[in-house]
């Protein structure tokens, strides 16, 4: 019997302000078939590496599971 693969699709988004918006990069990866619950925001600037719902995702992922960001260049 086959295992079944559990494989889900996550997505990270950063805007630098408060006042951009990011539901044009929201609607991108809902197209991509990444649930809304799935879609993680961090409206913060891109100086150091407190990125709280980046580090929430990153605690969900699990091996095999994908995952898609915008707006922010991880080191």
């Amino acid at each position: 019997m086959e295992a079944k693969i559990n494989m889900k699709k996550y997505g990270y988004i950063r805007v630098s302000t408060k006042e951009q918006n990011p539901e044009r990069q929201i609607y991108a990866m809902e197209a991509e078939n990444i649930k809304k619950q799935n879609i993680y925001v961090d409206k913060i600037s891109g100086k150091g590496f407190d990125r709280p719902q980046y580090c929430r995702m990153v605690k969900k992922l699990k091996a095999g599971d994908k995952y898609r960001q915008t707006g922010a260049q991880l080191q």
